[in-house]
C-alpha cells in the first residue's frame, strides 16, 4: 500500500512541477504572492520568478515528506487495526498535498480569472476530502500513540522540513512586503 501512494504522490508532484516548467515562458510578468484566505482576492503581486513560481508545489512537497516520514513508521504498530488507521492517516495526508500541488498547479497556469477561480473550488474540495477520509480513517488509531518511536534521523528530518517550509513562507512574505 504504502509504495502505491509514494507512486501516486511521486506522478503527482512531477505532473505539476512538469506543467509549472512547462508554461513558465507563458505565465504573466506578474505573481500571486499572497491571497485573502475568505475572499481569495489576491492581496500582493510580484514579478515573476522561480522562487515565486514552484514555491506553492514546494511547500506541497514538504508536506508529503513530513507526512511520509510518519507513514514509514506504521509498522511499529502491533496491532493490524491500529497499523491500518495510523497509516491511512498519514498516507491519506500525503496523496491530499501531492494532489492539492497539482491542482494548484493547474490553477498558476489558468487562463482565466473563471477558471482560476474554478480550481481553488477544486483545489478546496481536494483539501477538505483529503483530511476528511484521512481523519476517518485514523479512528481506528486514535492518540496517544504509544508505539510511535521516532528515530534521531526522523525528528531530524521533520524539524529540517518544518524549518525549510517556514522559511519559504517567510521569503514570500518578504517578497510580498517588497513589492
Amino acid at each position: 500500500m504504502i509504495r502505491r501512494i509514494a507512486v501516486l504522490s511521486v506522478l503527482a508532484f512531477i505532473a505539476a512541477f512538469g506543467l509549472l516548467a512547462l508554461c513558465y515562458a507563458t505565465l504573466p510578468a506578474e505573481i500571486a504572492v499572497l491571497r485573502n484566505p475568505v475572499s481569495g482576492k489576491v492581496s500582493s503581486m510580484a514579478p515573476k520568478s522561480p522562487f515565486l513560481v514552484f514555491r506553492i508545489p514546494a511547500i506541497n512537497l514538504i508536506h508529503s515528506l513530513m507526512a511520509l516520514v510518519m507513514l514509514l513508521r506504521s509498522s511499529q504498530f502491533q496491532n493490524p487495526q491500529r497499523r491500518v488507521g495510523y497509516a491511512g492517516l498519514f498516507a491519506g495526508l500525503l496523496l491530499t498535498a501531492s494532489f492539492k500541488a497539482l491542482a494548484e498547479a493547474i490553477e498558476i497556469v489558468a487562463p482565466s480569472p473563471f477558471a482560476s477561480w474554478m480550481l481553488r473550488l477544486v483545489t478546496g474540495a481536494v483539501v477538505v476530502l483529503g483530511i476528511t477520509i484521512s481523519f476517518v480513517r485514523a479512528q481506528a488509531a486514535r492518540l496517544p500513540w504509544p508505539e510511535l518511536r521516532l528515530r534521531p534521523f526522523d525528528i531530524a528530518a521533520l524539524a529540517g522540513l518544518c524549518a525549510l517550509y517556514l522559511w519559504i513562507v517567510y521569503a514570500s512574505t518578504q517578497v510580498a512586503h517588497r513589492v
